[in-house]
């Protein structure tokens, strides 16, 4: 008896293996949370002051770019550093 082929099931199949593999390589890349970036009286410029003087699309640069390594990548080629307490 031959098997019926389901593509409906092989394509369910196939986006739960590719999910997976993305959601497994979250936990070695790095992640950016601005919630306590300050500036102003403690030192500092706004992105408003780096957008005049046309360096905030470099720091988005860094960040895709670091966004696309893995910690490990990053710690390889000295861009991170991981301090213990």
């Amino acid at each position: 008896m031959r098997a019926r082929r389901n593509p409906k099931k092989q394509a369910y199949l196939q986006d739960i293996a590719e999910r997976n593999s993305f959601m497994g390589s979250l936990s070695s890349r790095i992640a950016f949370n601005f919630k306590f970036f300050q500036f102003g009286n403690k030192g500092g410029q706004s992105f408003e002051e780096w957008e005049r003087e046309q360096i905030l699309s470099d720091l988005n640069n860094k960040l895709k770019d670091y966004s696309s390594k893995t910690v490990l990548e990053l710690q390889q080629d000295k861009t991170l550093e991981i301090y213990s307490e």
